[in-house]
């Protein structure tokens, strides 16, 4: 679909560029007086002016149908049988009204371009290719240059707002000031001993601060140089 739309779009621009420089351009059997020569600069904002409304025609056109073709998702809590053929049949049709109008529009553009590029001379073939490429420079470059400026503009602006800046910070953004939640301490077992790290000094050769037993005692390590492989270790 969007692959039709653009072909569409180039036809539409083309039709119309051809449409222009067919009506402007004099006759052949016309006095020779009447064709009034044109320095370059005047054809070529002529040509771009033309070349620009074409394409701003071609995005209605392509706009159109676009919103002909759409399919928007419908939410029902019930749907019956019937109210979904329905539904399939109305998107059907619209498919094939879309399908058509767009086999026919860009049928007769193409006809009459080919029409105009075989009857006219050939200062007005160039004319009428300078303005299609206008047309598909604009839909290229300027229009998403335009549409980037503009929008990258209004976001700047609407940040210099301070009512819009705090909205968007405290949407977006965690507040530094805010106090974690006191995390609850774990439930201790019958016997257990707390022992603070920190405050305990341990000095070379006596038993680490953590290897307490529940009565007090320190638990002593095993003396690995002691043990044989295969010995059974003895529990503390």
């Amino acid at each position: 679909v969007r692959v039709s739309l653009i072909f569409l779009k180039i036809c539409t621009s083309g039709a119309t560029n051809a449409l222009f420089f067919s009506s402007n351009s004099p006759l052949e059997g016309s006095d020779p007086k009447c064709w009034t020569p044109k320095d370059y600069f005047r054809r070529l904002v002529t040509n771009t002016i033309v070349g620009f409304l074409a394409a701003f025609l071609g995005d209605c056109v392509v706009f159109t149908l676009f919103l002909l073709q759409v399919r928007k998702p419908i939410e029902k809590r019930q749907w019956s049988e019937r109210a979904i053929s329905r539904q399939i049949a109305t998107w059907r049709c619209k498919g094939f009204c879309f399908w058509f109008i767009w086999l026919f529009y860009s049928g007769t553009c193409v006809f009459y371009v080919m029409i105009f590029l075989a009857n006219v001379r050939l200062v007005d073939a160039h004319d009428w290719y300078q303005s299609t490429g206008m047309s598909l420079l604009q839909d290229l470059f300027v229009l998403p240059l335009t549409t980037a400026v503009a929008m990258g503009s209004l976001a700047t602006l609407a940040l210099r707002s301070r009512g819009v800046r705090a909205k968007v910070e405290s949407r977006w953004f965690e507040d530094d000031n805010v106090q974690e939640e006191p995390q609850e301490e774990p439930e201790l077992e019958p016997g257990a001993v707390i022992v603070d790290t920190g405050a305990v000094p341990v000095s070379p050769g006596s038993p680490s601060p953590n290897s307490v037993k529940a009565d007090g005692r320190p638990t002593k390590a095993p003396d690995f140089d002691d043990v044989l492989p295969g010995m059974p270790m003895e529990s503390s």
